[in-house]
């Protein structure tokens, strides 16, 4: 009897003519317009729709699609700005981006879910607390010294917020987990390998439209680490400075390490280990201090985490082993160039981070309970520092002051007490739920993707003693990403642990029923 042909069998069949053909196309246009436009961005947005349609195509999942265009734009700052301020320390505009339009997708596909099927929204724990902050950021902009500031850094804690919700909630299957897991790192091969080929030529990729800093930017933060006349040359993707891409590898590497001890083909594993390859040495070539300090927290966490349960210390014991004897080889490598790194850094960039650390206390002394006002720290400097006023600060740093380079300092300066606290209880939430993740091994691939999100989260949270990478909108969206797939990992547990215990049970029975006629 014969079957009719299912959608995805027509797919397969015609995938391969269409695809040379599509490609071919898409070849010739983007070419075609490189040659009579200038527009970059243009070309990016050709060549990122006819990526997205041909996608869609192969894949004939529309809600898959636009899942992979949302982690693979995440930490591209494609866009429009709108009333920008430049200034660092938060959002510097009303910035609509890429991702913000897969984002809008799925929350329509999320309304969808919970008016037409009924299904329940998975609440993340934390999310009270963010909405808390946003409160706050809200106050501080009706009421505070820079409205258009205040409210900038709402708008982008507000995006933030859906993501964590709406990613979280679009990780229901352990196949979408898997989705998930190789889209990233996709994301993170490609940026450490634009990072590499940025180190090989010396200089940026043209890339500006994509996030990459340009030639001068990459110079300042070459400058900023030795000092006057030192030839070194600093990687930083496509995340404009060498100390971002540092933390979104940081961020990603423990993921990649934690999936190793999971089951996979050879291939799989084969591609993993490039992977980690190309995104440990690109972490090397950042010389990020910080960058390398929590990467090797991320993956020390990983290797502790994978020895507490007794049913995965069997697959840890040779990651751990693997892991040691490349992490250990790497660093052997790379000694010279992290002596040089600790002991010869330009002083004036250490100690300046000390003195901004003093004069944000002294912002949280001053204003306890309110704070400064929501992103507004580097305009609160002048005659707040040990410098001077405006022309003393732009004598020693230029026209782009640096903002306190301490993600929890900056918060509580900024937010005050009521903010950061809610910012640490967010925080807290998400370590709580690491180690409650830890409990049971239901499938391997859902306790690797845990344990790695762990691993990768604790990286951040130490790096943000020497850093503000969570105000930064493109590393932003990387870690709520990675926090909203730990989540999913408990509210996926909570749902198939039951199940999946009975079903164990049965077999048993049914083990011991059989024995026993025997």
């Amino acid at each position: 009897m014969a079957t009719r042909p299912t959608r995805a069998r027509k797919i397969a069949a015609a995938v391969p003519i269409l695809f040379v053909v599509g490609l071919a196309a898409l070849i010739a246009s983007v070419y075609a317009i490189s040659i009579f436009s200038n527009n970059r961005t243009l070309v990016v947005a050709l060549f990122g729709g006819a990526l997205f349609a041909g996608t869609l195509f192969a894949l004939g999942n529309t809600r898959l699609t636009v899942l992979y265009g949302l982690l693979l734009s995440a930490p591209l700052s494609i866009g429009k700005d709108f009333s920008p301020v430049p200034h660092m320390g938060g959002a510097s505009s009303y910035a609509i981006v890429a991702s913000d339009a897969f984002l809008a997708i799925l929350v329509v596909f999320q309304l969808a879910d919970r008016l037409g099927r009924g299904k329940a929204l998975d609440i993340p724990p934390g999310t009270y607390a963010l909405i808390v902050m946003i409160l706050v950021g809200v106050l501080h902009t009706l009421f505070g010294p820079a409205f258009t500031l205040s409210s900038q850094q709402t708008f982008q804690m507000i995006k933030e917020l859906i993501l964590f919700v709406v990613v979280t909630n679009e990780l229901v299957r352990a196949r979408r987990f898997m989705h998930a897991f190789w889209i990233l790192m996709l994301g993170l091969v490609v940026q450490s390998a634009i990072g590499i080929a940025q180190y090989l030529i010396g200089g940026d990729l043209g890339l500006q439209v994509l996030g990459e800093a340009d030639a001068s930017t990459l110079a300042l933060a070459n400058l900023a680490t030795y000092g006057e006349g030192a030839d070194v040359f600093r990687i930083g993707g496509l995340l404009g400075h060498p100390n971002l891409l540092a933390g979104s590898i940081a961020l990603l590497l423990p993921l990649a390490v934690a999936m190793l001890a999971s089951e996979m083909t050879a291939l799989q594993r084969n591609i993993l280990y490039a992977i980690c390859a190309i995104s440990g040495a690109a972490l090397i070539l950042t010389l990020s201090r910080s960058g390398w300090l929590s990467g090797a927290f991320g993956i020390f966490i990983v290797i502790t985490f994978s020895v507490l349960h007794p049913r995965w210390r069997k697959r840890a014991l040779p990651l751990t082993i693997l892991t040691s004897a490349g992490g250990f080889a790497a660093a052997m490598v790379a000694l010279p160039i992290i002596i040089q790194r600790f002991l010869n850094s330009d002083r004036g960039a250490t100690d300046f981070r000390f003195e901004w650390m003093e004069v944000a206390w002294n912002f949280v002394v001053a204003n306890p309970l309110t704070g400064v006002g929501l992103n507004t720290f580097v305009f609160q400097l002048p005659n707040n520092n040990p410098y001077g006023g405006v022309a003393a600060l732009t004598q020693r740093f230029g026209d782009n002051w640096p903002v306190v380079h301490n993600i929890y300092l900056l918060v509580w300066s900024e937010m005050g007490t009521i903010g950061f606290g809610a910012f640490m209880f967010t925080m807290y939430r998400l370590l709580v739920i690491a180690f409650i993740n830890l409990r049971d091994v239901i499938d391997p691939r859902i306790y690797a993707i845990s344990i790695g999100c762990a691993g990768g989260l604790g990286a951040i949270m130490l790096d943000g003693m020497a850093s503000f990478f969570l105000r930064n909108p493109q590393c932003a969206r990387l870690f709520w990403i990675v926090a909203a797939m730990m989540v999913a990992c408990y509210f996926w547990n909570r749902r198939n642990g039951p199940l999946r215990a009975e079903a164990d049970a049965e077999a048993a029975r049914q083990a011991q029923a059989q024995a026993a006629t025997v």
